[in-house]
């Protein structure tokens, strides 16, 4: 009965399976570490182990500090390997109001244009022939000389002139006299080397034919056989000689002739400006009107078509004359801005604006030195930058420390930056990573 009533104490005074272990535990913390707590209160004992506890809260925030500090490195270290910065320009800019007759005088090798003298270019001829299908009107004898460009050189320190009909010799010994008359530059001398001076001109055959047709080839002059100037003048074809031809061709009336050409000649005018645009550098300027196109009518004897069939076609060969795009804005810049100091603009509504070349219809541009011409409209003038020192200077530099850069370029107006990473306020120190953009609206005319 004893052992009985004892078991039942225990279970009414002893903590329950899970509170023993418990209290196991919190004994095992203290044992040794303070022996003199074994014979204190049991409640004082489950008092201190709980507030020696670290709490849960603790933890966790140890564990976010420790993700922070990782992520900001990452971030760092985004921003320094693909870091950019985009700088959004937009120009000083205004407007102009161009009317008025304009004088241009052509380049050479020495001048350029200033302040108050333009300069022009002149285009390659570029040449285009279209042709239509008409009635033959019956047959007629035709006879043609063969025609081509030659280059005149003199290899003589003082200028040569050639009379019109001065005839030059192939080495087959047939003959091909100048168009027109020609005077050939004198050459250079530089120290022991010698540049002859040089001039293009036209030769005709002298008799009709298809054998004076030929490919390029060089030519002595007669006139000067027996002196030193047969050695050092002489020409020297630039392309093929032809349209020497002597027989029978189809002919066509004159009614057809009329009728066909004006459209030839608009299809051709139309392709050939096309053209010559595509072959302009893009730092010049082709106006549509800065061209001159000469027409030249033929009938083609194409023995494959019937009897009473022919072509009626039309060449056309053009010429132009082209300026430097900032050239022409610094003339008008020079001209039309008040207290304009020179620093480099461009116009950016060129094509926009309705240029008219004086007196074209006696001009002919491959020989005159000098045009008038009239550009109309409000030109678009912005101001012009040099985009690789505007980086040189932003490497490296706070947002804040960049806003003391731009009072140093005066072209520049409005500026704003993007940064990527949104997190990094710091120009990176690789150039090409800083990106220039010019300011769409202040391109807008």
């Amino acid at each position: 009965m004893k052992d009985i009533n004892l078991k039942k104490s225990s279970k009414t005074t002893l903590p329950s399976e899970k509170k023993i272990s418990r209290a196991d535990e919190i004994e095992e913390i203290y044992r040794g570490a303070n022996h003199s707590h074994r014979d204190t209160n049991p409640e004082e004992d489950w008092s201190r182990a709980v507030s020696r506890r670290q709490p849960k809260w603790r933890k966790w925030l140890g564990t976010a500090l420790v993700s922070v500090v990782v992520v900001a490195l990452l971030m760092v270290v985004w921003g320094m390997f693909f870091g950019k910065a985009t700088v959004i320009i937009a120009p000083k800019q205004g407007g102009l109001f161009l009317s008025g007759v304009e004088d241009a005088t052509k380049r050479d090798t020495t001048s350029s244009s200033t302040a108050a003298t333009l300069s022009y270019d002149t285009v390659s001829k570029v040449e285009d022939s279209e042709k239509v299908l008409v009635n033959a009107s019956g047959q007629e004898k035709v006879e043609k000389r063969a025609e081509g460009q030659v280059v005149a050189y003199n290899q003589n320190t003082t200028k040569q002139k050639l009379v019109a009909n001065t005839r030059f010799q192939a080495p087959d010994s047939k003959i091909y006299r100048l168009k027109e008359a020609i005077s050939i530059p004198a050459a250079v001398k530089k120290g022991t080397e010698v540049t002859p001076g040089s001039v293009l001109a036209v030769v005709i055959a002298d008799k009709a034919g298809a054998e004076y047709n030929r490919s390029a080839t060089d030519f002595t002059i007669p006139g000067f056989a027996g002196t030193a100037k047969f050695k050092t003048i002489f020409g020297r074809s630039k392309a093929d000689i032809k349209g020497g031809f002597v027989g029978t061709v189809r002919k066509v009336s004159q009614a057809d002739l009329d009728k066909n050409r004006a459209e030839l000649q608009k299809i051709l005018r139309d392709r050939l400006i096309v053209k010559a645009k595509q072959d302009v550098p893009d730092e010049y300027i082709l106006f549509t009107d800065a061209v001159k196109i000469n027409y030249e009518d033929q009938v083609i004897n194409d023995t494959t078509l019937s009897a009473d069939k022919a072509y009626v076609a039309v060449k056309a060969t053009l010429s132009g004359i082209i300026f430097k795009r900032t050239e022409l804005a610094g003339f008008y810049a020079q001209k039309l801005i008040p207290n304009y100091d020179n620093t480099p603009v461009e116009i950016t509504n060129l094509e926009s604006l309705e240029f008219a070349l004086q007196n074209k219809d006696i001009l002919d541009l491959e020989k005159t030195a000098k045009i008038s011409f009239s550009l109309d409209g409000t030109g678009n003038v912005v101001w012009t930058f040099d985009q690789n020192k505007v980086k040189d200077r932003l490497i490296g530099l706070g947002k804040k420390e960049a806003e003391k850069v731009w009072p140093d370029f005066g072209s520049i107006g409005q500026v704003r930056v993007v940064f990527f990473p949104p997190w990094l306020w710091t120009f990176p120190t690789d150039k090409d990573k800083i990106i220039i953009e010019i300011d769409k609206v202040a391109k807008k005319s």
